[in-house]
């Protein structure tokens, strides 16, 4: 809001847009003048008209005083003037509407219905807002700032039409951002309280982390350029010095050894690598099952056994061929006897609001140390790449050991003479317990028959879901709480 050359404030001109900003500038300007309230609430009948019958002769004793009347002629002049400040600030186009209008308090009203709408009007609004708002990600191209920006935009509108809570900001900004960004995403979600900390906060902990990556990439600029520079002179210096080298043979009357002249690299006759110097592999053996240099067929990682190849297991069979075979139907029902056994999921009707993620067959070989299939493996996963975050899911993150912290436990061990047990937890994520709503289509080849339509709404996790990870950590993590366990302040996936 711009000022005057007396220090008043200056109304916004309205022209249709953005009805919501130009009230709440209007508001502050009515409240300088001590006529908001006039605005609001209209001329009561008391003030212009008089006082009930009962206090009729005490009205007319003020006005035959002339202080009734005093005080009816300020308070007229008092809308006259909100009226004015009014008219002032809309526009042409809109100036018509309310030209009829002969009180600020019906002027005010005519605009509101209008552009901010009733009740059911600012819902529909508030919706479709809302629905943009969660679909809003950053983009690959797109600076932070120009993100803030816009999500901002939005922000300031559905505050507008409703409340929107400062946790929930907080929670889309750091699910939307760029996977640059999970680290400091990660840092702020454990070192703070998401029901206290600022918006404000938030982004100039983000805009920092922004600075910090824009500066690492910019040094890596300067010394890619630097390196560009010195290779360039170094390549000439190379070319100058051959081209003296080979003059001087030249004088001499002697041959000419076919040495690159130009910087380039010549084919090596050992391995055919591009490269200067001695080949590393000169004189050692070759393989005749990789035709690899450096090693014998019997040392070979890439020899197959006769069973692996007849089966291809994995990818190259089509399901319906697989599903023929009794090793592969043998695994699959395995797998699903497994998620039954689980409680997994349940058959039910097709959602016409919710959306359906699909499921698809993995296959594995697992071989023994000779060689020899061990067993057929089948594991049926979600394709989770076709989840949409803020849609089908909101926290992702789990903590996972790092090998450092691994090493440390089991030297720790063995200095102190502990027993170390492992446990190895039979289809872990399966045991993850989903807080959305989340439907899967029937698993390819065992469709139920006569309930084709129907689709399986997911009570744990699957495989390859999104928030999978996240889920089988929350029920791990819950069990050993209660047992009593306690986190290590240092790492989160050590408990004692």
């Amino acid at each position: 809001m711009a000022r005057s050359g007396g220090g008043e404030l200056r109304a916004p001109i309205f022209n249709g847009e953005n009805y919501e900003f130009w009230s709440i500038r209007m508001k502050t300007i009515f409240k300088s003048h001590g006529i908001w309230e006039l605005v609001e609430k209209g001329i009561r009948s008391s003030d212009s008209k008089g006082a009930d019958e009962s206090d009729t002769k005490q009205k007319e004793k003020e006005e035959s005083s002339g202080s009734g009347k005093m005080a009816i002629a300020k308070i007229l002049m008092k809308d006259a003037k909100a009226l004015g400040l009014i008219q002032e600030a809309v526009s042409e186009e809109i100036f018509p509407r309310i030209s009829h209008e002969e009180s600020s308090h019906g002027a005010w009203n005519i605009l509101k219905q209008e552009f901010h709408g009733d009740k059911q009007v600012r819902s529909v609004k508030l919706r479709s807002l809302r629905r943009e708002f969660e679909y809003t990600r950053m983009r690959e191209d797109e600076s932070l700032s120009a993100y803030l920006t816009k999500s901002f935009d939005l922000i300031n509108q559905m505050r507008g039409y409703g409340e929107l809570s400062r946790e929930r900001i907080v929670q889309k900004m750091l699910i939307s951002l760029l996977p640059g960004y999970d680290s400091i995403c990660c840092v702020i979600e454990h070192s703070r309280d998401l029901d206290v900390i600022e918006v404000q906060e938030v982004v100039a902990s983000l805009k920092s982390f922004a600075q910090r990556l824009e500066r690492h990439h910019e040094n890596k600029t300067e010394k890619a350029f630097a390196s560009l520079s010195v290779d360039t002179k170094s390549a000439k210096a190379t070319g100058n010095q051959n081209s003296k080298q080979q003059k001087n043979w030249k004088d001499k009357g002697k041959k000419w050894d076919n040495k690159p002249t130009d910087g380039t690299k010549t084919p090596c006759k050992h391995c055919g690598k591009l490269h200067y110097g001695e080949c590393r592999f000169k004189g050692k053996p070759k393989c005749y099952n990789c035709d690899k240099l450096g090693h014998i067929a019997k040392d070979c990682y890439s020899k197959k056994p006769v069973e692996q190849q007849q089966l291809q297991f994995a990818t190259q069979k089509p399901l319906k061929k697989l599903s023929r075979m009794q090793h592969g139907k043998k695994a699959m029902e395995a797998e699903l006897e497994m998620i039954e056994k689980n409680e997994t999921w349940e058959l039910v009707k097709r959602p016409s609001d919710k959306p359906i993620v699909g499921v698809k067959w993995i296959f594995k070989v697992k071989l023994n140390l000779d060689g020899s299939v061990q067993k057929n493996k089948a594991r049926l996963v979600a394709k989770g790449y076709t989840q949409k975050p803020g849609i089908d899911f909101n926290e992702t993150f789990a903590p996972v050991a790092r090998l450092d912290t691994v090493r440390t436990l089991i030297a720790l061990a063995a200095q102190k003479r502990w027993k170390l047990f492992q446990l190895d937890v039979k289809s872990a994520f399966l045991n993850g317990v989903l807080q959305e709503e989340m439907y899967v289509d029937q698993p390819p080849g065992f469709v139920v028959q006569d309930k084709e339509d129907r689709v399986y709404r997911l009570k744990k996790a699957l495989y390859s879901l999104k928030q999978a990870p996240r889920a089988w950590y929350e029920e791990i993590n819950s069990y050993f709480t209660a047992a009593g366990f306690q986190k290590s302040p240092n790492c989160f996936t050590i408990c004692r």
